[in-house]
């Protein structure tokens, strides 16, 4: 009964402390959610279809979640196929609903390992990992992470998040991402995050830094459906500073029939630069997809 109490006074306090940005991640499914650890297990299964002009139609399948080890202590879970995982990305590019499900990034599709909560509190966090892919190439990683809240006033919050690993096939890395998220109404909250890599091996060569800048506005229309208009910006340092790339998205999401069903919907345009013509072509693409969530204290 105790530890009942207390685990919802935490919650109602996390709630209190990140705002309605929680509600927002939550609803997406977006990685910053698994930040919050609300539920004790969390695990999603997508299946998809997803558009490409000039590629086709793939039908990507992708299983992942954090998992409680029964009898083990409160600060670990078993991380299944790079949830949680997303500073393993490049950048916010990769946090779109389509990237996130291709089948293209196997390097965290296929990862699984253990984290460990060395410090926790409502508005820090450091979490240390230990982990591996599973199939070929196998590679190993350990990973430390820090994550820090700040409240300026009561309707602005900075989410400043850090870590350094090393990966068996790759070497060292550091990433760093700045979220700073605006409350502008009861059902509107505003996103601009900032985030970059810099890794020993990488397709950017001589330690250079690749970036994503990407700016968000949530719209929430009931606890059932949401929207979300999504603009960035992408780039690299090394060999010679560059943007390479620009996307536009919007994301509709309605939870239907069951509160862990949902149905969502991504048209996005995406602007590569051609590296034959030096010209930016545009990209279409459309993402359907079906998602059935599981969760447990």
């Amino acid at each position: 009964m105790l530890v009942s109490l207390i685990d919802s006074s935490h919650d109602y306090l996390a709630d209190k402390a990140n705002g309605p940005a929680v509600w927002f991640d939550s609803f997406f499914g977006n990685p910053r959610f698994l930040d919050v650890e609300q539920p004790s297990t969390f695990i999603r299964l997508r299946i998809a279809s997803h558009l490409v002009e000039g590629e086709g139609v793939t039908f990507p399948i992708r299983l992942g979640g954090r998992i409680r080890i029964p009898g083990a202590s409160r600060k670990l879970r078993l991380i299944l196929f790079g949830e949680g995982d997303d500073e393993f990305t490049t950048t916010n590019e990769e946090d779109s609903s389509t990237t996130i499900i291709e089948d293209g990034d196997a390097q965290t599709k296929s990862n699984a390992g253990l984290r460990y909560k060395l410090y926790n509190t409502l508005r820090s966090k450091l979490h240390l990992s230990v982990g591996g892919r599973l199939f070929s190439p196998f590679e190993y990683y350990y990973r430390v992470r820090f994550r820090r809240l700040v409240h300026i006033g009561s309707n602005n919050i900075v989410a400043l998040k850090g870590s350094g690993y090393w990966k068996s096939n790759d070497g060292y890395g550091t990433t760093a991402t700045l979220d700073y998220d605006r409350t502008l109404t009861e059902t509107v909250t505003g996103r601009l995050s900032l985030s970059g890599i810099r890794a020993e091996v990488d397709h950017v060569h001589a330690w250079g830094v690749t970036w994503g800048v990407t700016t968000s506005l949530f719209k929430k229309f009931s606890d059932k459906t949401a929207a979300s208009l999504d603009i960035g910006a992408f780039g690299v340092t090394r060999p010679e500073t560059e943007i390479t790339n620009y996307r536009i998205g919007c994301r509709m999401r309605k939870k239907f029939s069951r509160p862990w069903l949902f149905l969502e919907v991504t048209p996005e345009v995406t602007f590569p630069r051609n590296e034959l013509t030096g010209e930016r072509d545009a990209i279409g693409a459309i993402l359907l997809m079906l998602e059935v969530q599981f969760t447990a204290r």
